[in-house]
């Protein structure tokens, strides 16, 4: 039983997070780590936009958050492991990519769940591909200079 509607937001993001990892931990690319967090809140579309545009609509913003950065550093972390990027660099990275995620995530939320999220988040991965090795090069450069 759930104290209120943000509390079992909060546990049901933590779980379907926890679930992403496991079944994704080897993520391999940007696609692979962006669909299927996408995937989950097409699944959960109608709950979740009742939560935004309700009062509880800035918590919901926080967990988002909080569990992005979290999925996205695992992501990171893998992809960058076999690099001489410092961390300075990772946490650039893991900012960022926190950063579009969520951000396409509320503009859906915003438009009233109006487009196709997960097709959206494809063209956007395949616009992108190979970005975030090169930007990995490039910090990586940067931060030995």
């Amino acid at each position: 039983h759930f104290q209120d509607i943000p509390d079992l937001a909060e546990y049901s993001i933590k779980e379907w997070t926890e679930q992403i990892i496991r079944e994704n931990s080897k993520f391999g690319s940007a696609l692979n780590c962006l669909i299927p967090i996408t995937k989950e809140f097409v699944k959960r579309k109608t709950a979740f936009s009742h939560i935004y545009h309700s009062v509880c609509g800035e918590t919901l913003i926080r967990y988002m958050n909080k569990s992005s950065h979290h999925i996205v550093q695992s992501y990171i972390e893998n992809a960058t492991k076999n690099t001489e990027l410092p961390s300075e660099g990772k946490a650039v990275l893991i900012r960022y990519y926190k950063s579009i995620l969520v951000g396409v995530v509320l503009d859906w939320f915003a438009a009233g769940a109006s487009y196709d999220l997960i097709d959206f988040c494809q063209k956007i991965c395949q616009s992108y591909e190979g970005s975030c090795k090169k930007a990995v090069q490039k910090l990586a450069i940067a931060t030995t200079c």
